[in-house]
């Protein structure tokens, strides 16, 4: 048969970026003369491996048939799939679903030879194909060392028994040494790795997933998958690899993850077409695709911020399918009101930890800009109108202490945080006087450590600012468990109950929590024990003042080294 392999595999090359040497080896194989067994070994991304051996398999218009090792529970019903396909073959309900040649050719692998044979000669007659080789693909093969072992053998050596031209391809995640079994009867493939894609060609495949659909009408360019999105969806895919590609591997799984949270990612910009489509009262019909404007580097940058967190939590959700892809999409629909020009308007920190599951109010950015309190908040639920999540009492305190800690130096600490209440009005803040210090050689000016941002935090650092907090705020709280008398003698008491609460394992799942929550930031990689953990606050000085006042701390300015 006369293929141009260079033009099919362009072709292919097109849907499979990054696999064009595998195309090439798979094509030349198939065209001129195949192994007995190959066996692809797929450990990372096994759902993509078998749909490219079969692509590769229609374009050449090879004789197949591809067979799922975890469907066929017995002999007879895997002999029957490939005879059924290899043969063209349709079970017919009215016909009384009778099989190939009556179910006769499957009854064990001798049957299975004639059977081949059967069909071989049955394709002689049509077109001169009796020379043409037939091909076998078994998807997962991992599972016929459970279900079939004794298939393995006859398999590698069905080209040698049927004295036809065959090829069975083996595609596991499992190697072929694992796979064969212990005695030396089995003939060894030929072993084709299929290796991971890199970044760029991973990229480009989520990307051509856009459909693309020729020539829409104008009232199909306000949909998620209008052709004119196809370039902000090259970005989406970008930043959702370098999300989920530390933990994920396969194309499929990605293009999963991508689909489900498309549609949510692409809704405040289309809110701002539809509000531009209704405020533009000359025009009839709506706009055409090409009158829309795409966010400029600016608003992908804030939109994609926004988003970040929404992709962790799909990742975690969906890989492991604990919730369907239209579930999530419609649980973690941001809020119909929210824009693109009102997430634009969002300051930095806002539009960083917000999500679009979580409870977004678009009303509340004005005071979040002026540093206000958010007027939807409810100092029980620690802020659900804000867009943060509710949060208990610890995690307030942890938030509060974080801050502190970031904003003032170290060496602070014992004055600030261990102090009367009283010797803290007299003495007040060194930074009280408004404005930012000169330097001790009096050259230039010292920025504000809340101008600059918050600083990293050492885990040590933060439990002892959480325990003088937890110590002179919450004393007959739940949070410690004791009260102190009211002559001072439970005094040493409370401090033990105090170092006891903040040891506790809910304080560390609490600090674990908002760091899944992008409300602390951690800043040294999980996997080093050379030293402490250190986190960064990530709630704005507006966020802490409310979390301050609704533990009853008051005011948190008497805390601040420098609070102009």
């Amino acid at each position: 048969m006369d293929v141009d392999v260079d033009a099919l595999v362009a072709t292919l090359a097109r849907a499979h970026p990054g696999r064009h040497a595998l195309l090439r080896l798979l094509a030349t194989l198939f065209t001129t003369a195949a192994p007995p067994s190959i066996h692809v070994h797929a450990p990372l991304s096994p759902a993509a491996a078998a749909p490219l051996v079969r692509a590769v398999l229609a374009a050449t218009r090879t004789p197949h048939a591809a067979v799922h090792a975890a469907e066929c529970l017995s002999p007879r019903l895997f002999f029957d799939r490939v005879l059924h396909a290899l043969a063209a073959w349709r079970v017919d309900w009215h016909a009384g679903c009778a099989a190939f040649a009556g179910g006769r050719y499957s009854r064990g692998v001798d049957a299975f030879v004639e059977g081949l044979r059967a069909i071989a000669r049955e394709r002689a007659p049509q077109g001169g194909n009796e020379n043409m080789n037939m091909v076998l693909v078994v998807e997962h093969a991992e599972r016929l060392r459970e279900k079939l072992p004794q298939l393995v053998v006859p398999l590698t050596r069905m080209a040698e028994l049927s004295g036809l031209p065959f090829t069975t391809v083996f595609v596991s995640e499992v190697s072929w040494f694992d796979l064969r079994p212990p005695y030396g009867a089995a003939i060894d493939p030929l072993l084709i790795p299929f290796p991971p894609l890199s970044t760029r060609d991973a990229v480009s495949a989520l990307a051509a997933r856009f459909p693309a659909h020729p020539a829409p009408a104008p009232a199909a360019s306000l949909s998620p998958y209008s052709p004119h999105l196809a370039p902000l969806y090259a970005h989406y895919a970008s930043a959702l690899h370098s999300v989920c590609a530390p933990f994920l591997a396969d194309e499929h799984e990605l293009a999963y993850i991508a689909a489900a949270c498309w549609p949510g990612f692409v809704a405040p910009l289309l809110a701002d077409w539809r509000a531009h489509a209704s405020s533009d009262e000359a025009a009839p019909a709506p706009p055409d695709a090409d009158a829309l404007p795409l966010p400029g580097a600016d608003a992908r940058m804030r939109l994609l911020r926004y988003f970040t967190p929404a992709l962790t939590r799909a990742l975690e959700a969906l890989y492991p399918r604990t919730q369907h892809a239209a579930q999530w999409a419609a649980a973690t629909a941001p809020p119909p009101g929210l824009t693109l020009s009102a997430l634009i308007a969002m300051p930095m920190t806002t539009t960083s930890t917000r999500g679009p599951d979580m409870d977004t109010d678009a009303n509340a950015d004005a005071d979040t800009e002026h540093h206000t309190a958010p007027k939807h908040g409810d100092g029980d639920a620690g802020g659900g109108g804000d867009g943060h999540p509710h949060l208990t009492t610890v995690a307030k305190y942890v938030l509060v202490a974080a801050f502190l800690a970031s904003v003032n130096p170290p060496k602070t600490d014992a004055r600030l945080l261990g102090r009367a209440p009283d010797e803290r009005a007299k003495k007040g803040r060194r930074g009280g006087r408004g404005g930012p210090r000169k330097s001790r050689g009096g050259g230039r000016w010292k920025v504000p450590q809340r101008l600059v941002g918050p600083a990293a935090v050492p885990l040590d650092r933060l439990l002892a600012v959480l325990g003088a907090l937890m110590e002179e705020h919450d004393v007959d709280g739940p949070t410690l468990g004791a009260a102190r008398d009211e002559d001072g003698d439970g005094e040493a008491e409370a401090e033990r109950d105090t170092e006891m609460a903040v040891g506790r394992i809910q304080v560390s799942a609490t600090i674990s929590q908002l760091v899944a929550q992008r409300l602390l930031h951690r800043t040294t990689p999980p996997d080093r024990l050379d030293a402490p953990p250190t986190f960064k606050c990530g709630v704005s000085q507006a966020r802490a003042f409310q979390l301050a006042r609704e533990v009853g701390i008051g005011s948190l300015a008497e805390f601040m080294w420098d609070a102009s």
